[in-house]
């Protein structure tokens, strides 16, 4: 992974060379860093935006609108779903001790 590469269109160069194994790890990695939360913060905020304007007045005759946002939220809320699951915490496959 660069370390010093900041710019979308690097990162993103950098990001097609990965294997799907390397890129979860990579996500993991960053996800131990606090400032991770600011991504998670992003995903949150974009999804509630995208949620308010599924419900806006304003868009409910435009069904071209509706179904771009509906599709853009959809989307949103599978990513986040993906992240979700990747990020969670293996079980405990550890057998019970004698005493349970």
């Amino acid at each position: 992974m660069p370390t010093k590469r900041t710019r979308y269109e690097d990162l993103k160069l950098a990001g097609d060379e990965l294997t799907s194994d390397e890129l979860w790890e990579g996500i993991r990695q960053l996800a131990r860093d606090d400032r991770f939360a600011a991504v998670v913060a992003w995903l949150e905020r974009s999804e509630a935006a995208w949620t308010l304007q599924a419900g806006a007045s304003e868009n409910a005759l435009e069904h071209g609108k509706l179904a771009s946002i509906a599709g853009s939220l959809g989307a949103l809320v599978r990513l986040k779903a993906q992240l979700r699951e990747k990020l969670r915490k293996p079980k405990d496959t550890a057998p019970p001790s004698p005493a349970d």
